[in-house]
């Protein structure tokens, strides 16, 4: 078929946004709701997708270790 023969280019590979140690801290010290900071704090620690927070439950967090 014809449609085989035609060259699809290839998506252009994006590196992903590293954000410095600045605006990290910044992202973080921003909020004074405490609820709102440790969700912020507990997703960049732990590498959370918003998905994986959300699924959360208090029996995850092992207090005893920290």
């Amino acid at each position: 078929m014809m449609v085989d023969k035609i060259h699809r280019p290839k998506r252009a590979k994006v590196l992903p946004n590293v954000l410095s140690k600045e605006e990290v801290k910044a992202i973080l010290e921003a909020h004074s709701n405490l609820k709102h900071k440790m969700t912020l704090c507990l997703i960049y620690s732990c590498g959370l997708r918003c998905g994986e927070l959300s699924a959360l439950k208090p029996l995850d967090i092992d207090s005893k270790r920290k």
